[in-house]
């Protein structure tokens, strides 16, 4: 996934389809800003990180106390985004390395 410019006022979510828990969502905005919010878990079930709400696209790299890449968005928007997105029991819904994605069980994708 490229978070470049896409149509104002389209999203995507991934979510956990059994908690309906929203875990990485991505907003493009009117002004041409892209928002985000996360709430990411580690294989383990332990919640890693927070956004903490909507908050404007900034590059990020966030890992879990192994060392596993959780969220990782490149300095360049028009770069491939990768992710490797757990729920709070530790099952894994999705991943992608930029080049391939791999979806799992209980993964609820949306799109506008």
């Amino acid at each position: 996934m490229k978070l470049a410019v896409k149509r104002p006022g389209s999203s995507t979510s991934f979510s956990d389809s059994l908690k309906e828990e929203s875990l990485l969502h991505f907003c493009w905005n009117e002004d041409g800003t892209i928002d985000m919010a996360f709430h990411l878990y580690d294989a383990g079930g332990e919640l890693v990180a927070d956004s903490g709400g909507i908050t404007p696209v900034v590059p990020v790299r966030i890992c879990a106390a192994d060392g596993e890449v959780l969220l990782d968005i490149p300095v360049e928007l028009d770069q491939h985004i990768c992710y490797r997105l757990y729920n709070c029991t530790g099952s894994l819904l999705t991943s992608s390395d930029g080049s391939r994605t791999h979806i799992f069980s209980f993964l609820k994708m949306g799109k506008l």
